[in-house]
């Protein structure tokens, strides 16, 4: 057993410590950060000790730092998750009209074993949400925000969700005339002010948008050069992280004020807008217009984790009893039914080498910057930004300086780096496959091909994506196929929805279509192009969505020699719809694939 601890040691960041540089660089005192959620006493053992608090209220920590939740793959208990969940699917009702009064005092709403002010706070605010009781609403948001309903200041300590429920009150009060015309420009001006300084891009993505949108429709006295700034703003953030989620409400902002829009500027906000629009009719999907669908949102279960690194490190539960937990402790574990205490979660991953770190972050630092800089790197290469992944890659290298060595960081950096030098000609398919191998085998080092029972991180299915890319390139489309199958079923299969593992399941779904088109099994590959897009619209994501529309345009074509006149149309308007949400994104290699395609087979494409 102590070789297992000192393994893990040597390889874990103390979070305590990376907490407290957070908290610290921000400036934010352990009172301020703690203000009715804990006690600056809950907040000191975390910084000292590394006790982790539960998720809704470590999520709640890290937005209020001004971090952002996504570079953390948040590991929850079954009811945890359960009650994530449960949030979900009242917000759907909400949205969709089908909410009843009984949904909001369920056994659900009513059970307080994750966080009393928390699940109250959500409980009341929606309820006069649904209610239009404005002073509900307010006394919900005062339970965690102190003095609300006055203006934010940057000394205050808010996450994102706080700043939500005040934009939707905010929307309520001015759509019911109930708000002083300068009083609600002021408090929109102060929480637009908020997000800029306080909030990063990660995180300003998920409300700002929302704060421009109120701004631009109640702000009567502010000018339509402002207006447009912020506008133009929202925008550039979404098209940088590639998110789709309120992108369609920006653009019809900007439209508002077209009179002082370029020509150009106007034709594309109107090209795009009108492409987003004929995908969400043509595939009739919906995009979350409550807080639903949080962009990059990642879990996963303890019981899933515990189970499967069991079976593959071949350990009986007798073993286990003898070094971690007791028998009866575990299997309550692993069946699901019970929260592990810090302690023995600790203990239980010290003996069966479960790697907490991986669980947590794409890499592993003790700086926020090195995280957001990975996540910077894999966002450019998912845009085909591919120059500028590398300079961003060699700079991470150096900032992360010994801890480049530790073997997550080794997989995240090589694997980047493999490929690219492939891609530039420098080395072999063969030596490219055994790279990738070898990058495989630092995290699961008895990996085969028909390798399944290891649970996977996405650092980890993003390089067996790349395995099933070369196997793709050799022309084994069955061995590529069963690969990323096992990949999927392990998502499938998992308590955990797919669109909290949207990163993994977009990629793995997105070869997947490939490799069907490949073997001209079309009827297949339309249904991933459905999976497809509805997860990018469920989950915010457009990194692949000018691919998936692009798709049954292209296989209407192949499939047919000759295509009658609304045929051929309908192909236009895939390509078209395509070419602009491309253009959108700023996805270059994709514009020139869909210009060169359409040119080369007689279609007259709208530029």
């Amino acid at each position: 057993m102590g070789r297992h601890r000192r393994k893990s040691e040597k390889n874990n960041i103390a979070f305590g410590t990376f907490f407290a540089g957070m908290r610290q660089a921000h400036n934010i005192s352990q009172d301020a950060l703690a203000d009715n959620l804990l006690t600056g006493r809950a907040i000191s053992k975390l910084e000292q000790y590394g006790t982790m608090p539960d998720a809704l209220v470590f999520d709640a920590l890290i937005r209020r730092l001004g971090a952002s939740t996504q570079f953390f793959m948040t590991m929850l208990s079954e009811s945890e998750y359960e009650y994530l969940c449960w949030k979900e699917s009242i917000l759907r009702k909400i949205e969709d009209g089908s909410i009843q009064p009984e949904d909001l005092d369920s056994d659900m709403a009513n059970a307080r074993h994750i966080h009393e002010t928390l699940q109250e706070q959500f409980t009341e605010f929606w309820k006069g949400y649904v209610l239009c009781d404005e002073t509900r609403m307010e006394r919900a948001i005062a339970a965690t925000v102190t003095g609300y309903p006055q203006p934010l200041s940057a000394e205050q300590c808010l996450s994102t969700e706080e700043i939500m429920y005040i934009l939707l009150h905010l929307e309520m009060r001015g759509s019911s005339g109930s708000f002083d015309e300068k009083q609600l420009t002021e408090t929109l001006s102060s929480i637009l002010c908020y997000i800029e300084k306080c909030c990063p891009v990660e995180e300003q993505i998920k409300v700002y948008a929302k704060a421009v949108c109120l701004f631009g429709e109640y702000a009567k006295d502010v000018s339509p050069e402002e207006k447009i700034r912020c506008y133009r703003r929202a925008l550039e953030l979404h098209r940088k992280q590639a998110v789709v989620t309120g992108i369609c409400s920006v653009l019809q902002g900007l439209l508002r004020e077209e009179a002082h829009l370029k020509a150009e500027e106007r034709e594309m906000y109107r090209h795009a807008l009108f492409a987003l629009t004929r995908v969400k009719e043509e595939f009739q999907v919906e995009e979350p217009s409550l807080m639903r669908g949080e962009v990059n949102r990642q879990f996963c279960l303890l019981h899933e984790v515990l189970g499967a690194y069991r079976q593959e490190r071949k350990l009986k539960i007798r073993d286990i009893d003898k070094h971690a937990c007791s028998e009866k402790t575990y299997r309550a574990l692993e069946a699901g039914k019970r929260n592990a205490k810090k302690s023995t979660w600790k203990s239980l991953a010290d003996y069966m080498e479960i790697p907490i770190d991986s669980y947590n972050t794409e890499i592993i630092s003790d700086r926020y910057q090195d995280l957001a800089l990975a996540a910077e790197i894999k966002k450019l290469l998912h845009l085909q930004k591919d120059e500028i992944a590398l300079y961003k890659l060699l700079e991470l290298e150096k900032c992360l300086g010994d801890k480049a060595k530790i073997k997550q960081n080794v997989q995240f950096i090589s694997s980047i780096k493999n490929i690219m030098s492939y891609e530039a000609g420098e080395i072999s398919l063969d030596e490219y496959q055994k790279q990738v191998e070898d990058a495989i085998r630092l995290t699961i080092p008895d990996w085969n091909i028909d390798y399944g029972t290891h649970f996977y991180t996405e650092r980890e299915m993003t390089l067996v994506y790349y395995y099933a890319l070369i196997l793709r390139g050799r022309g084994d489309y069955d061995a590529a196929i069963s690969l990323v199958r096992m990949l999927w079923n392990q998502l499938e299969q998992s308590h955990v929805l797919l669109i909290h593992r949207s990163n993994e399941a977009l990629l793995i779904n997105t070869l997947w279509k490939d490799l069907l088109t490949d073997i001209e099994d079309y009827e297949g590959a339309l249904e991933k192009v459905k999976i497809g897009v509805e997860l990018s619209f469920a989950t915010g994501k457009g990194e692949f969505l000018d691919v998936y529309t692009f798709e049954p345009g292209w296989i209407t074509h192949v499939r047919q020699e000759s295509l009658t006149g609304s045929e051929r149309a309908k192909c236009l308007n895939y390509f078209q719809s395509a070419y602009h949400i491309s253009r959108l994104f700023d996805r270059k290699k994709s514009q020139k694939i869909i210009r060169n395609y359409c040119s080369d087979n007689g279609f007259g494409l709208m530029f």
